[in-house]
């Protein structure tokens, strides 16, 4: 919330405080009154706040610490890739081959191959015919190139684990959800719960959900 002070002329003074902030900052603004006698505003930035609008050195707000952040980011000496992902493919057919003796494994060596590949904050899961992983995704490969490696090796490795699964294969195609900071965690722990989730629910109702 910024508040501006008391605005005696109603609109038309928040029309002279948009035309201000728009001229300053290069923004697209919405702003919404609050209370009959307009004294204060909320701003939403639609615009690129750190974009080349932001030029006018004498801000309007000198001393706010928010503006003062604004300008730093702007100079940012480095890139910040944050791009969270929940996961989702499953064996060939949907055959059972991932059995509960070998998950764990199966699970590990997935998360390696994922830290390999620059990948963090990994979480691997499932059950039976399909896995989850909810990771922060590398800026360092396509994420298409990322689920190749993570599949094809994967897969040479579950052949090595028994020879009943000399014909593991997962299937050809994945899903994948982007996932806000905010459910993070929410989609770590419904991965973790995986056995309990599909007591009540099929792959087929799961993945349709999503």
């Amino acid at each position: 919330m910024c508040d501006f002070g008391n605005t005696t002329n109603g609109a038309s003074g928040l029309g002279q405080q948009f035309q201000f902030l728009q001229k300053t900052f290069g923004l697209s603004l919405s702003i919404a009154l609050a209370g009959r006698q307009a004294n204060a505003c909320s701003i939403v930035a639609e615009g690129n706040a750190l974009g080349s609008g932001f030029q006018n050195k004498s801000s309007p707000c000198k001393g706010n610490p928010n503006c003062a952040n604004i300008r730093r980011l702007r100079h940012m000496p480095q890139s910040l890739h944050v791009l969270s992902a929940h996961i989702i493919f499953s064996t060939k057919k949907r055959q059972p081959w991932l059995r509960r003796e070998i998950r764990e494994r199966v699970w590990a060596y997935q998360s390696r191959i994922l830290q390999n590949l620059e990948c963090n904050s990994i979480t691997v899961g499932g059950v039976a015919d399909h896995v989850h992983v909810l990771c922060n995704l590398t800026k360092k490969f396509p994420t298409s190139k990322v689920l190749e490696i993570l599949k094809k090796d994967s897969s040479k490795f579950v052949k090595t684990l028994d020879s009943s699964l000399c014909d593991f294969h997962w299937q050809d195609g994945y899903g994948l959800f982007g996932v806000s900071p905010s459910h993070f965690e929410a989609v770590k722990k419904y991965i973790l719960e995986q056995e309990e989730h599909h007591r009540r629910e099929t792959f087929q109702e799961e993945y349709c959900g999503f």
